[in-house]
């Protein structure tokens, strides 16, 4: 995913096998990051998670977390970083959580919302309002099969609406979401924070940086 944004002109920051302490840190600096108005975030988490049935809580395993059967006191409830991202200034930010699942809504069923309305204005993004939003894996559990290489579903299909997008002039909220949309078991879509109703996420094109 790094690579292909970055083909694409994108600046990105890559943090790898870290610790509690070193999420949260780094979460917060983006809080007293400046953007500029309009900017967009993409945030994306791959690794292992946990899921509380009990609450329907989701959350964030890292290189210092203990297997302590259902204690998640050295875990990050997503509830704790949906909380922190909401804080960040960029005005349009998306989250894609691609460890377990958490509380949230089946995205087939966001579909069925959107698709007995009149107006497709959920699949465009508004230059007023912020946009908080997250998908997040539909599975209970970790995938141990999965090689370094070959990727999870999350991550294939968010690449090829990104190889598909280089053929298209405007891409749209709804074409992104419609990768996801065979995704088995069904990824969960999520509003958080300040999010304005009715808006989307779209990728602006981006030109390649300058050498």
């Amino acid at each position: 995913i790094a690579r292909v944004l970055e083909e694409k002109g994108y600046n990105i920051e890559i943090i790898r096998n870290f610790t509690t302490f070193d999420l949260l840190a780094k979460l917060e600096e983006y809080v007293l990051k400046e953007f500029q108005p309009h900017d967009q975030l993409f945030v994306y988490f791959a690794g292992h998670g946990y899921y509380s049935e009990a609450t329907g809580e989701g959350f964030y395993v890292c290189k210092n977390s203990v297997n302590l059967g259902d204690a998640t006191s050295t875990y990050i409830a997503y509830s704790v970083i949906k909380s922190i991202v909401n804080n960040i200034p960029a005005q349009h930010i998306f989250m894609l959580m691609d460890a377990v699942k958490g509380t949230g809504q089946p995205l087939n069923t966001v579909f069925e919302e959107w698709e007995s309305q009149d107006a497709d204005s959920s699949f465009t993004l508004s230059a007023e309002g912020k946009t908080r939003i997250g998908i997040l894996s539909g599975g209970t559990e970790y995938n141990q099969s999965l090689s370094q290489n070959a990727g999870s579903e999350l991550s294939n299909a968010f690449i090829t609406y990104f190889r598909k997008s280089e053929q298209t002039e405007q891409s749209t909220w709804g074409d992104l979401l419609q990768e996801f949309q065979d995704i088995d078991p069904m990824p969960m879509y999520v509003e958080f924070g300040d999010h304005s109703p009715g808006i989307g996420f779209n990728f602006n094109k981006s030109k390649p940086a300058e050498n």
